[in-house]
């Protein structure tokens, strides 16, 4: 029988606050691998914050470690393949077969290697900032307010999903959580995070929401009137780089919406247009 969230916390709450962390190393040591990999990121929190309190003994990082090592969150398995294909089965694009066909881990890759060649400047590592648009995504918190809104609107209940998942690798694994996510009182709970602030230093969630939004412009742009797979892809990406307004008004000008070239011809009359769609080539590839 698979070891719950709710029998772990009893256990804990049983014991005084001063032989609590000995109550966790019980649970662990005692535990099967299945037990251990049944665990859910709550009881991860919970016996992890008793090991992690106060003094660590040498038997509290064994029992930690026995957890991680049998754990079902592995720090390891959040890479950007596993953000691209979480985001890609999210009810919000999975049935825009642009999303479907063309999104993948090149295209974000590309997308980085676009917006790095074009920021202005580096705060360190992978902090990057350019105006009041952060990351190597470069997205303002206007973006991740839309990623993380409900599902078909957004991608919210996969991201809470998601960054509760990353956060108990995290925790096992002794790296920084975003800040707010972890709360102990009154009683122990996860909030996914809200802030864009506390998550574009941390990749592994960033490659999550740079994905979700690119995915949700191409997958907005990907409707009926509009045949073509790369046309579709195209107008989503100049979407999730620039303004609404001025792909609006290239399409009001060229007296065409659904395809891109006309709209191109008409973006490339500037040098900022111009820019926008190099940009769209780099990032589809082609």
């Amino acid at each position: 029988m698979a070891l719950t969230t709710a029998q772990i916390e009893a256990k804990l709450k049983a014991a005084s606050w001063m032989t609590r962390d000995n109550v966790a190393q019980e649970i662990i040591t005692s535990a099967s691998i299945s037990d251990l990999n049944s665990i859910d990121a709550k009881g991860v929190f919970l016996l992890t914050q008793e090991l992690d309190s106060g003094i660590t003994s040498n038997l509290d990082s064994a029992a930690k470690s026995l957890l991680r090592d049998n754990s079902q969150y592995d720090l390891k398995d959040f890479t950007l393949a596993k953000a691209v294909a979480t985001v890609k089965a999210c009810s919000t694009v999975a049935s825009k077969p642009a999303v479907a066909t063309l999104l993948d881990v090149a295209m974000v890759k590309r997308l980085y290697a676009a917006e790095k060649k074009r920021m202005s400047w580096n705060e360190g590592g992978s902090r990057w900032i350019d105006g009041d648009s952060i990351g190597r995504g470069q997205l303002k918190q206007v973006a991740f307010a839309t990623v993380i809104k409900p599902e078909q609107q957004g991608f919210g209940g996969t991201w809470a999903k998601y960054s509760e998942a990353y956060c108990a690798a995290a925790r096992l694994a002794g790296k920084q959580l975003p800040t707010g996510t972890l709360r102990t009182q009154p009683s122990l709970s996860f909030t996914a995070p809200s802030q864009y602030a506390t998550v574009y230093f941390i990749p592994e969630l960033e490659d999550f929401v740079v994905a979700a939004y690119l995915a949700w412009n191409i997958g907005r742009s990907n409707k009926g009137s509009r045949r073509s797979l790369k046309d579709a892809a195209s107008f989503g990406i100049a979407l999730y780089h620039t303004k609404r307004s001025v792909i609006t008004d290239a399409q009001t000008a060229s007296g065409q919406t659904d395809l891109w070239a006309p709209v191109e011809a008409e973006l490339r009359k500037t040098a900022k247009g111009a820019d926008i769609c190099d940009y769209v080539k780099e990032v589809l590839g082609s």
